[in-house]
């Protein structure tokens, strides 16, 4: 019995110790809003820090954006992988990836690194997905009521401006 507690007690100190971290992102914001949609190639991104341990802090974090959750999940970050950042910095991160396309969503998630330099949990999966970023891909044709056919004599005219 003493055998078997002392082996017990040798494979818990052998546990890594990032698997006892339990610093968590959570709130995932890009340009201050949750899974928006957005009109520049630069976005920002944001996070809050959870953890049942006082005093927490991040000492480093990793960013993650692939083209799709699938990817994500699977851990390929086909867009862009920031790689382990040394820093506290959990607002407003600058996206540094690929460049990003119009009419797209890009799926993001990101893991910080606690106080004893111990990695946590990656976040819940979040999103945002691009406008039409050039003047060119806008496709459209004017929508609304035929002003003309109002007229007694089918042609409308704007009264005259008065300066």
């Amino acid at each position: 019995m003493k055998q078997t507690v002392s082996i017990l007690f040798a494979f818990l100190l052998c546990i890594p110790a990032w698997a006892l971290s339990d610093i968590k992102p959570v709130h995932l914001r890009c340009n201050y809003k949750i899974n928006p949609f957005i009109d520049g190639q630069s976005p920002k991104l944001s996070w809050e820090l959870v953890s049942t341990r006082y005093s927490q802090v991040q000492t480093a974090y990793q960013v993650m954006v692939a083209s799709s959750q699938a990817l994500l999940d699977k851990g390929v970050p086909d867009i862009w992988n920031s790689g382990r950042i040394t820093g506290s910095q959990t607002n407003q991160v600058a996206y540094k990836g690929k460049p990003l396309i119009s009419a797209r969503v890009y799926y993001w998630k990101v893991r910080s690194w606690d106080k004893d330099q111990n990695p946590g949990q990656w976040s819940a999966v979040a999103s945002w997905e691009t406008g039409l970023f050039d003047k060119s891909e806008w496709k459209a044709e004017w929508i609304g009521l035929e002003l003309d056919s109002l007229n007694i004599n089918k042609e409308y005219h704007l009264p005259p401006r008065l300066i």
